[in-house]
Parts: structure tokens; sequence; C-alpha cells
């Protein structure tokens, strides 16, 4: 037990936050190897969602901040400010990662105006500015189908959005089974029933 202590309390003092994590898990050890070990997965599954989320954010920004920039180049076009001008324009209500790639997108379209996409997926600035070369091409406007792409694609984010809380009930099953329960069998029955045996004499 004094080894599990001494330990955490070394973790905690070199590793900072994720230290008071590791500390804990010691620390729980020192009282049962298996509370120890339910409340490191626990942790480790906290963490992991954390990661998971914070992508998530940066992916919705991102994909939000394209659809904005395609709404901002088609608004320009529909005022009949020239293409290149309404991309700038679009890029300075936009942040710095977003404004380059209009920039990137719009001199890739001067060179090659209606190049296919990557057989990759394309983003949405990619696929809004393919549409642009083809309106070029057809002599029609760009800005109706730009307006439309972005509909789409926010009808796709909200689709896929909703789709992630329908599956949330089936996700939250594992951390509920596995890892919760235990530990709530481990701290609050088992010690009752370990004790009721041991008077008993069993």
């Amino acid at each position: 037990m004094t080894v599990f202590v001494v330990c955490g309390a070394i973790c905690l003092v070199g590793w900072g936050a994720r230290g008071i994590a590791v500390a804990a898990g010691l620390s729980a050890a020192a009282i049962h190897p298996l509370i120890g070990l339910a409340l490191g997965a626990s942790v480790v599954a906290v963490r992991r969602a954390k990661q998971l989320s914070a992508g998530r954010r940066v992916e919705d920004a991102t994909h939000a901040g394209s659809i904005l920039g395609i709404e901002l180049v088609a608004q320009g076009l529909s005022s009949g400010v020239p293409f290149d001008a309404s991309v700038r324009a679009a890029g300075v209500h936009l942040s710095p990662p977003i404004a380059a790639q209009l920039q990137a997108e719009a001199r890739r379209l001067r060179h090659a105006p209606a190049a296919h996409p990557t057989p990759e997926p394309p983003s949405p600035i990619e696929e809004a500015f393919h549409a642009v070369g083809v309106s070029e091409q057809d002599g029609v406007p760009a800005a109706p189908r730009l307006v439309a792409i972005a509909d789409r694609l926010r009808l796709d984010r909200e689709t896929a959005r909703d789709e992630q809380l329908q599956r949330l009930p089936v996700a939250m099953l594992f951390p509920l089974a596995f890892l919760i329960l235990p530990g709530f069998l481990l701290t609050a029955v088992a010690p009752p029933v370990i004790g009721g045996i041991s008077r008993l004499g069993l």
C-alpha cells in the first residue's frame, strides 16, 4: 500500500493534471486492485471522450466556416461582384485557414476551370468552386449553384448530427456496463457483502 501511495505522489508532482488521474488510480489500487483498475479505465475513457469531442468541435467549426465562405461568395456574385473580388471580400469575414483555402481554390480554378475533383471526397470549398468552373463554362450564373451546395451541405451536417444523437444510447452502453456498474459494485456492494461473510465466519 505504501508503494502505491508513494508512486501516486510522484505522479501528482511530476505530471500535473495527468498525474492527478494516475495518482487517483494508484491510491484506489492501494485500497483494492480492482477498484484501481476500474478507476483507471474510467479516467482513460473520459480523456478519450474529451479528445474526440475537441476534434469534433474543430471539424464542426471548419465545416461551418466553409459553408459561410461559400454563401458569402454567392452573395457577392449575386450582387454583380466579380468572382475573384467576391473571394477576397469573403475572406475578410472568415478565419485565416478558411480564407486561405478560398484563395487557394480560386487560384486552382483559374488554372483548371473545370477540373474534376480528386478521387477522395472533395472539401466543401473544392466542390463549390468546381461548380463555379462548370457554371462559367456553361455560361450560367454560379450563385444559385453555390447557394444550393451550401444548403445541401448544411442539411447533410444536420442529418449526420441527428444520426449521432440516435446512436448515443447505444454508445453509452459500454461505459455504463463495463466502467460505471463494476465500480459501483466494487465500492458500494462488495464491502458490505465481504463484511457480512466475515461476520458469519464463512
